[in-house]
């Protein structure tokens, strides 16, 4: 499923910026971008003097390396207010974990072990959202019933 799948029935709840940016950047670091920097306004560095330089890095490790140098692209030198998106960049994230549950091939334990490291997550708060994103939809998963 593409950012843009993912994305669209929340569309109407993010403000244009948290759209740009994840048309810039991506879902995953768009993500990370707002639940690191929500809230803030980021002076975004070109990446041209030592400080810049060293700016860029820090948002590399945090979003990866392609995201930071669209970033920059983008915004280099510019204030970027970055939205806070909490609610919907929530169901985004719930939506994003239900449909890599779906597609993975281990184990229901082993795959939400997986998807509760990738997002900083208990694996009982991965359940929760997975059964209630499956009793919301009113569609089972597609590796069975788990709850």
């Amino acid at each position: 499923m593409n950012d843009k799948c993912i994305l669209e029935p929340y569309r109407h709840l993010l403000p244009d910026t948290a759209q740009l940016l994840v048309s810039l950047l991506g879902l995953t670091p768009a993500l990370k971008l707002c639940e690191h920097f929500g809230g803030t306004t980021l002076i975004v560095p070109k990446g041209l003097l030592r400080a810049g330089q060293a700016r860029q890095a820090e948002l590399a490790e945090l979003i990866g390396e392609p995201a930071a140098l669209a970033l920059s692209k983008h915004y280099g030198g510019d204030k970027l207010y970055v939205p806070r998106c909490a609610a919907a960049l929530r169901h985004i994230r719930d939506q994003q974990i239900c449909a890599d549950f779906d597609r993975s091939s281990l184990s229901a334990n082993q795959t939400i072990a997986n998807l509760a490291l990738e997002h900083r997550l208990s694996d009982k708060r991965i359940r929760v959202i997975l059964k209630s994103t499956v009793i919301a939809s009113g569609v089972r998963s597609a590796q069975g019933e788990l709850f």
